[in-house]
C-alpha cells in the first residue's frame, strides 16, 4: 500500500482521494469476456431497433386499416342522393307521399307532375288512385287502400294493397319496346315478382300475397325455392308459406276494372280507328275481332276526330265504334266488328 501524499497544509486528506490511491492498479479484463459483452450489447441494440421498426410498422398497418374502415362507413352509412324512380301522370281521389331527408320525414299531397325518389313511400288512403310512368320504362297504377316504397328504380316495396305493373307498350302508344324497360322487382312480405314482359297485378294483404298475370309471364321467387312462373290468365296466392297455382281471371273480367278508373289518356285526334281500337283493347281487355277483310280495311282508314277524355275506357270503345260505320257486337271477353 502507498504511503499517503505529503500535505504542505494542514488541510487534513481527502478521503475518495486516498481510496482511489489505495486500490491500486486496475486488472486488465479479459479479451474473450469483452468480446462477449460487445456482442451482447450488438444483438440488444439490433433488437431494439426491429422492435422499434415492428412498432412502427404495426402503427401505419393500424393507421390504414382504420382510414379503410372509416371510408367503408362512409360509404355505407352516408346518405347516397335520391335517385328519380318515376312521374306521377294522373291521380284520383288524393294521395300522400313521405319522404326522408336526413332525420326528418316529410308528408305531403302527390301531385300529377311530382318527380317520385328512391326511399319515397306513397299512401293512397280509402280513396286515392295513382298512376306513374316509370324510369325503367314501366308504368305503374296503384290501387285505393295501398302502400307501396321505392327502394330503387327497379324494386318497389308493396307493404300494403295492390298494384299494377304494365311492361308490354301497347302497340299505338309510340313508346319504346318492351326490350328497352328494365326488369322491374315488386317486393312482398312472402317474396319477389318479376316481371319477363307482360301486365300483372300484386296484391298484399294481412297474412298472404295475390299474384295475377293479365298477359305475358312473372317469375315468383322466395328464399331459396325454385322460381314458380305464373303465365297469362293464372294467378298465385300465398298464404301461410303455402302456395298455390289455379286459373285466375280473364282479361276482361270485373276484377280489372279497377284499372280503367285511373287509367292513362289516349288522344284519338288525327289517329286512325284501328290504332285506337288497339290502345282500348290493351285497357279494356276485350280482343278486338274483325269478321272480315273489308272491316279491317275500314278501321284502318278512318281517322277520328274529337276527344275520349273523361270517358271510362269501355265507354270510349263503345263510343268511338258508334261512330265509325261499322257494326259491332260487344261480348263477355271481346267485341266483333263487321263492315255493314
Amino acid at each position: 500500500m502507498s504511503d499517503p501524499p505529503v500535505r504542505r497544509d494542514d488541510t487534513p486528506p481527502d478521503p475518495i482521494e486516498m481510496l482511489l490511491r489505495s486500490a491500486g492498479a486496475g486488472i486488465e479484463p479479459d479479451a474473450s469476456r469483452m468480446e462477449r459483452a460487445m456482442l451482447n450489447v450488438h444483438r440488444e441494440w439490433h433488437e431494439t431497433l426491429a422492435s422499434r421498426r415492428t412498432a412502427r410498422r404495426q402503427t401505419r398497418l393500424a393507421a390504414c386499416a382504420a382510414v379503410i374502415l372509416i371510408a367503408t362507413l362512409v360509404v355505407t352509412l352516408w346518405p347516397a342522393a335520391a335517385s328519380p324512380v318515376a312521374t306521377a301522370v294522373r291521380l284520383t281521389g288524393g294521395a300522400l307521399v313521405r319522404h326522408a331527408r336526413s332525420t326528418a320525414v316529410s308528408t305531403e299531397l302527390l301531385s300529377a307532375g311530382r318527380v317520385v325518389m328512391a326511399g319515397d313511400e306513397i299512401d293512397t288512403g280509402a280513396a286515392g288512385r295513382v298512376l306513374l310512368d316509370l324510369t325503367s320504362g314501366a308504368q305503374l297504377r296503384i290501387d285505393t287502400h295501398s302502400v307501396a316504397q321505392w327502394k330503387s328504380p327497379t324494386e318497389l316495396q308493396l307493404l300494403s294493397g295492390t298494384v299494377y305493373v304494365e311492361t308490354r307498350v301497347h302497340p299505338a302508344s309510340q313508346a319504346s319496346s318492351v326490350s328497352h324497360i328494365r326488369q322491374l322487382t315488386v317486393s312482398t312480405p312472402w317474396g319477389d315478382v318479376r316481371h319477363v314482359g307482360t301486365r300483372f297485378e300484386v296484391q298484399v294483404a294481412e297474412g298472404s300475397t295475390l299474384v295475377r298475370v293479365r298477359d305475358g309471364v312473372v317469375s315468383f321467387s322466395a328464399g331459396s325455392a325454385a322460381p314458380v312462373m305464373v303465365r297469362a290468365g293464372q294467378q298465385l296466392s300465398i298464404s301461410n308459406s303455402v302456395i298455390t297455382l289455379q286459373p285466375g281471371p280473364g282479361s276482361a273480367a270485373p276484377e280489372w276494372d279497377w284499372l280503367r278508373a285511373i287509367g292513362p289518356s289516349f288522344a284519338i285526334e288525327g289517329r286512325t280507328l284501328s290504332d285506337t281500337l288497339d290502345w282500348l283493347s290493351g285497357e279494356t281487355g276485350l280482343q278486338v275481332i274483325y269478321l272480315s277483310d273489308g272491316a279491317r280495311s275500314q278501321a284502318h282508314a278512318l281517322i277520328l276526330r274529337g276527344t275520349i277524355d273523361g270517358l271510362d275506357t269501355r265507354q270510349a270503345l263503345l263510343a268511338v265504334l258508334a261512330g265509325s260505320g261499322l257494326a259491332f257486337e260487344l261480348r263477355a271477353d271481346r267485341v266483333e266488328i263487321r263492315a255493314e
